[in-house]
């Protein structure tokens, strides 16, 4: 559902989006790959919040119930 709200009205309407969505050519070359890897400036990492006290034992939890290997995706 999609609503469009204004001052004066609101609309409402049904939005329906496919699975199977196929890319729109662009106008602009795609960019070329870099090394893959994540790359976070030092004042975006300063500002990573540890919230393990909070959802810790349900991350954990998940990844023992899934044989998820978490140290792999820790940094």
């Amino acid at each position: 559902m999609v609503w469009n709200i204004r001052r004066n009205e609101i609309t409402e309407r049904m939005a329906v989006s496919t699975d199977d969505a196929w890319s729109v050519p662009s106008m602009e070359p795609q960019p070329t790959g870099g090394s893959g890897e994540e790359v976070f400036t030092k004042f975006i990492l300063d500002g990573r919040w540890d919230v393990s006290d909070a959802q810790g034992d349900l991350v954990n939890g998940f990844a023992d119930k899934h044989n998820i290997d978490l140290s792999k995706m820790r940094k």
